[in-house]
C-alpha cells in the first residue's frame, strides 16, 4: 500500500509540475504574439499613412486665373510656376486623400516662401474651409481612409496686388507641401 500511495503522490508532483510548465508555455505565447503583433500592427500603420497625398487627377485650376506655366504633382508636393502681373492671381483646389484602410493624420501644411516677394504677393492655403496662412506645424487633421468616401479639398490661391509697390510682372516657383504624422 505504500508503494501506491507514494506512485499517487509522484504523480501528482509530476502533474503538478507539467501544469506549470504548461501555464508559463502559454503566458509566454501569449506575450510573444502580443509583441509581434504590436510591432506588425505598428510596421503596417506605419507604411499605411505614407501612401496618403495628393489626387493627381482631382488637380483644378480656376478659371478666372492665370493657369500655371508648368506643374508636377507629386503624393506630397505639388510644384508650379505660374507668371503674374500687377492684379492677377492663381487659383487651384486640389483633393487629399488616403487610399489604405487606416486613417492618416495631416501633421504639417505649407506652400514654400515667396522669397523677395515676400510681402508684395499674397497667398491662402484653405483646407476644408480653414484658412492656413505660412508653415503650419501640428495640424493633426485626420484624412480618413477612401472607403468612407471622405476627401479633404486643398484651395490654393496666390495674388499680385493692383496695389502692389513694384512694378511689372513677376515669375513665380511655388510648392505646396504636406507632411504626415507617423
Amino acid at each position: 500500500m505504500k508503494t501506491n500511495k507514494r506512485n499517487q503522490q509522484y504523480q501528482y508532483a509530476v502533474v503538478a509540475v507539467l501544469s506549470f510548465a504548461m501555464l508559463f508555455m502559454v503566458i509566454g505565447f501569449a506575450a510573444y504574439v502580443r509583441f509581434t503583433g504590436d510591432l506588425n500592427a505598428s510596421a503596417l500603420t506605419a507604411g499605411l499613412t505614407q501612401r496618403a497625398g495628393f489626387d493627381a487627377e482631382s488637380y483644378q485650376e480656376s478659371d478666372s486665373s492665370v493657369f500655371a506655366r508648368a506643374k508636377t504633382v507629386r503624393p506630397h508636393e505639388i510644384n508650379f510656376t505660374i507668371h503674374l502681373n500687377k492684379g492677377e492671381h492663381y487659383a487651384a483646389v486640389i483633393n487629399i486623400v488616403n487610399p489604405d484602410n487606416a486613417d492618416a493624420v495631416l501633421k504639417k501644411l505649407e506652400l514654400s516662401s515667396l522669397g523677395q516677394y515676400e510681402g508684395i504677393i499674397d497667398y491662402r492655403l484653405t483646407l476644408d474651409d480653414e484658412d492656413y496662412i505660412g508653415t503650419t506645424d501640428n495640424i493633426n487633421y485626420a484624412i480618413l481612409r477612401n472607403g468612407t468616401g471622405d476627401r479633404k479639398q486643398l484651395f490654393i490661391q496666390v495674388d499680385y496686388p493692383a496695389d502692389a509697390k513694384i512694378s511689372g510682372p513677376v515669375d513665380l516657383d511655388l510648392f505646396a507641401k504636406l507632411e504626415f504624422a507617423n
